[in-house]
């Protein structure tokens, strides 16, 4: 079994553009199966089963902040809609389609700007989480 750290992440793809350079963080990248109570005759307590669909949490990442053409307050702006690729460490990634949903700005622990992005899933995403 391995573990794989920050500095194994090999890419931060939107819009066509590799921004792991600016990537301070991800949060988010989450699957969940959407589950449903079922009560068995004679049961006090309700019995989940899985009804069989999931969704995608919203991913927020958080960039160093730079506005040059290919960074990330160009290539993420609000109502941006396009294919995100995390490729977490060779053989792993999550990739799919999201639109930029909301955006701010905040100064980091570091003491440099940040932009904040989410990013809402609006389409399939595929997880490939086996070495």
């Amino acid at each position: 079994m391995a573990y794989h750290g920050w500095d194994e992440i090999s890419a931060v793809t939107y819009n066509d553009t590799d921004l792991k350079a600016f990537c301070v963080g991800i949060d988010g990248l989450e699957d969940e199966a959407i589950m449903e109570d079922f009560h068995p005759p004679g049961s006090v307590y309700p019995t989940p089963i899985a009804t069989g669909t999931s969704k995608h949490g919203v991913v927020t990442i958080t960039w160093l902040l730079d506005g040059g053409a290919a960074g990330p307050a160009v290539k993420c702006a609000k109502g941006t809609s396009s294919t995100l690729t995390a490729t977490i460490a060779t053989g792993l990634s999550v990739t799919g389609m999201f639109i930029v949903s909301k955006t701010r700005i905040e100064m980091g622990a570091d003491q440099n700007h940040h932009l904040v992005t989410e990013l809402t899933p609006s389409g399939t995403i595929t997880y490939d989480l086996a070495e």
